[in-house]
């Protein structure tokens, strides 16, 4: 099986592993194609178009809420310690960093003078993640997880929708040991 990567190289392997969020598979020509049972499970899989929000907070002041939902931008946000974490829908992508971090903090009640750290992630903007949390197409929910391939010939495919995390890194990190354990079996390494 040969693999051919985004700067022109081919790379030989007997099997792969697909570790990538399933709306980027999309993106990836398979020759063959996949067939159409694997691309229509693949499709069923959405995800969120959001911007997450990280403030650190300098210690001077208790935070006494530990969530919030709605603010002027934000639509939650939650805290651990002094970083304050909060979403941000789609409809604010043109807002900057600070307006954000202002916002989040508004919402906890701490004066946007103790930022010491603004983090902002915008999911759909990343090419790698291609959004936030996965959600299914309506109707789907049922079936998604049975239907959703593990593997195809010698690819194995791996991701937090194919876990017992679904929408979470952990879920991400346990499909792919899960792949390549598969894979050390066949091969006697294990």
């Amino acid at each position: 099986m040969a693999v051919c990567v985004g700067n022109g190289d081919v790379i030989e392997a007997d099997h792969v592993v697909m570790a990538v969020p399933t709306p980027a598979l999309s993106r990836i020509d398979f020759i063959p194609g996949l067939p159409g049972h694997i691309r229509d499970a693949n499709s069923a899989i959405r995800y969120g178009h959001a911007t997450k929000v990280a403030v650190v907070v300098e210690p001077r002041k208790p935070l006494h809420a530990n969530a919030f939902i709605g603010g002027s931008v934000l639509i939650l946000g939650w805290r651990t310690r002094r970083v304050l974490y909060g979403f941000a829908p789609s409809t604010a992508e043109h807002c900057d960093a600070d307006t954000l971090a202002e916002d989040l903090c508004h919402g906890f009640g701490v004066w946007p003078e103790t930022i010491e750290r603004i983090e902002v992630m915008r999911w759909p903007q990343d090419r790698l993640t291609c959004g936030t949390y996965a959600h299914v197409s309506p109707g789907r929910f049922a079936q998604f997880r049975r239907s959703l391939p593990h593997r195809h010939g010698r690819v194995r495919f791996a991701g937090a929708e194919r876990s017992s995390w679904p929408i979470y890194m952990e879920g991400a990190v346990e499909s792919g040991e899960l792949a390549a354990q598969s894979l050390m079996e066949i091969e006697g390494r294990a």
